[in-house]
């Protein structure tokens, strides 16, 4: 497995977590559980958008490099 493939998948999966977090809290009827569950779901994001600034994936390559 590439460290592109384990970095991707590490995304995906966190933002797997998070539309779970969101959606059991629209679920909950308490307003304090909603609170934490959403809290949950944000700092999840903030730590995704964290990791992505620190290891960008790189894109995978076309093959249509430019020629000069």
């Amino acid at each position: 497995m590439k460290a592109n493939d384990y970095r991707r998948g590490y995304h995906d999966g966190l933002r797997v977590a998070i539309t779970w977090l969101h959606a059991r809290a629209r679920e909950m009827n308490d307003p304090h559980a909603k609170a934490i569950l959403n809290t949950a779901a944000f700092h999840f994001g903030v730590e995704v958008a964290e990791m992505r600034r620190k290891f960008p994936i790189a894109e995978e390559s076309t093959g249509q490099e430019s020629e000069s």
